[in-house]
């Protein structure tokens, strides 16, 4: 949100945004937030689809 804002001159003087606007890059953005939180989602998203099918096929099937 705060990339978008950053065009707006009104609404960043009105919320007393303009010093915390203007550390906000595209790149930041990639390398500190959207990079780490897709590798997160990833492991994490496949360690509780492994640990689930683990515990699915630990049990014994009774015949």
């Amino acid at each position: 949100m705060g990339l978008l804002l950053k065009g707006n001159a009104t609404v960043v003087a009105a919320a007393g945004l303009s010093g915390k606007l203007s550390n906000l890059t595209l790149q930041k953005f990639f390398v500190n937030n959207l990079i780490p939180v897709t590798l997160g989602n990833i492991i994490g998203g496949s360690l509780c689809v492994a640990t689930v099918y683990w515990l699915a096929y630990l049990k014994k099937s009774e015949k």
